[in-house]
């Protein structure tokens, strides 16, 4: 197994991060995390947030999408931001291939 990390500043305190599933393409494996924001009032300073998975080991390039951003900074070209989790599917290809993922205890990694 090995181990994929989401590294992400967020615009304010709270926000969480949690791996939701992997897919394998034909070129690459591509690692699903979704981003809740906090609950009521939360400081208004730049967070990061950290969140892992782990998958079967593969030489394939790994490659993070998220759901759940809603600020208009920050995009990055080394991940993807999906719309919702209906449209990231869709724009799976036909072939690709579910992936068991295991959500490591923080202190297992």
């Amino acid at each position: 197994m090995e181990v994929v990390r989401l590294r992400l500043d967020t615009p304010a305190a709270g926000w969480k991060a949690k791996p939701i599933e992997a897919w394998e393409l034909e070129d690459r494996i591509l690692c699903l995390f979704e981003l809740t924001p906090p609950q009521g009032m939360a400081a208004q300073v730049i967070t990061p947030v950290d969140a892992a998975l782990k998958i079967p080991s593969s030489p394939k390039p790994k490659r993070i999408a998220i759901l759940g951003k809603t600020w208009n900074w920050g995009d990055r070209e080394d991940i993807d931001f999906a719309k919702d989790l209906a449209s990231f599917r869709a724009a799976l290809s036909s072939n690709a291939k579910p992936l068991v993922i295991v959500v490591p205890a923080p202190n297992e990694e």
